[in-house]
């Protein structure tokens, strides 16, 4: 099995853009956050508030350990797992490390000021945004993107459809090896 994680800031269209990247192709896909959440039995908020944010860090790392460990045990060399990561999970150097193992990395890249609007829009759950705090989150967004620029391919996604991202990332998993 090989893996396409997909990065980027929260509100950056990975579940969206991996769900649908999935189901174009009939591959298999995981939500980092959602695998979390059934195994803690709690969303993501109430990790936060109940543990911290450290402990939710250990959480993702041990949910790509074990990611890792499974796909070692079911090797189909055909199948291809799409991964969408919260966004704090490529931020240390070990949940990195991991992802660039279980294959491809790709960020999603958004200007902030679009991922602000979109956030701000929604009744928004996420436990690390706060709209009334703008140039708090620009200055964490900032602080993120040397990490989510060591994925293997950086994506420019703004004005851009979901159909077009998709198209974009089969072709650059599909395509084929180049003669050497």
């Amino acid at each position: 099995m090989k893996c396409i994680s997909i990065w980027g800031f929260m509100g950056a269209g990975k579940s969206t853009v991996g769900r649908a990247l999935a189901r174009t192709y009939a591959w298999k896909w995981l939500d980092s956050d959602t695998e979390i959440e059934k195994q803690e039995q709690l969303k993501i908020p109430d990790i936060f508030k109940r543990y911290g944010e450290e402990y939710f860090r250990q959480l993702e790392t041990r949910f790509l350990e074990n990611l890792w460990n499974r796909m070692q045990s079911e090797p189909q060399a055909s199948e291809w797992l799409v991964l969408t990561t919260g966004g704090g999970m490529p931020l240390r150097e070990e949940n990195r490390q991991w992802l660039k193992k279980l294959g491809i990395s790709i960020y999603l890249h958004v200007p902030f000021d679009t991922i602000a609007k979109r956030l701000n829009r929604r009744d928004s759950q996420r436990p690390l945004w706060d709209g009334s705090q703008l140039e708090v989150m620009r200055r964490k967004y900032e602080a993120r993107l040397p990490s989510y620029r060591q994925a293997d391919v950086v994506m420019e996604v703004q004005g851009k459809s979901v159909e077009e991202i998709v198209q974009e990332l089969g072709a650059l998993v599909l395509k084929p090896p180049a003669d050497v």
